[in-house]
């Protein structure tokens, strides 16, 4: 009778530990991935120097500091970083992603402010937009908050752009 109660409790003690087991998530370790832009040389407009080296340099310090694996980290540089090749980087890790995970966005070329397009400005009037490779001037205004000349650019990328962007990220629970 013993060795019954015995096999009994063990074998509940089994379906029990499976059952937990198999209930309980596997606990990954976070993933980091990087998304580095550097542009020097504009398709249209003032080139820079030094903004294809800060993304050599920021990819080697995320490597040997941070470490980030260089499998997961990319780079767009000059002609490579058009408004589409960018939001497909970033939107692109959606795909690859998974909670809990770390992505870091580095931009360095143009950045300006433009006017407000949806009114969600309310401290300055202004969207604050980066300008990718192939952007193009479509106008030149003046604004009245601060009565300096801005540009407008097709192709250009908002804060706004950018937050829809992101926004999808961390609705994944994807750290940016």
């Amino acid at each position: 009778m013993s060795n019954r109660l015995l096999s009994l409790v063990i074998l509940i003690s089994t379906v029990i530990a499976i059952t937990w087991l198999s209930s309980t998530p596997v606990q990954q370790t976070p993933s980091k991935y990087a998304v580095l832009i550097g542009i020097d040389e504009y398709l249209y407009t003032t080139p820079l120097k030094g903004q294809k080296a800060d993304v050599a340099r920021m990819r080697q310090f995320l490597i040997d500091h941070k470490a980030f694996p260089s499998s997961q980290i990319t780079e767009l540089t000059d002609e490579q970083a058009t408004r589409n090749n960018i939001e497909k980087a970033i939107t692109g890790l959606q795909n690859s992603t998974l909670p809990n995970d770390s992505i870091f966005i580095y931009f360095a070329g143009h950045g300006f402010q433009v006017g407000d397009n949806n009114a969600d400005e309310t401290d300055d009037g202004m969207d604050e937009a980066i300008m990718p490779y192939d952007a193009t001037t479509v106008s030149q205004s003046i604004f009245s908050s601060d009565k300096k000349e801005r540009w407008a650019f097709k192709n250009m990328i908002r804060d706004d752009d950018f937050k829809v962007w992101l926004d999808a990220l961390s609705d994944r629970n994807v750290e940016v």
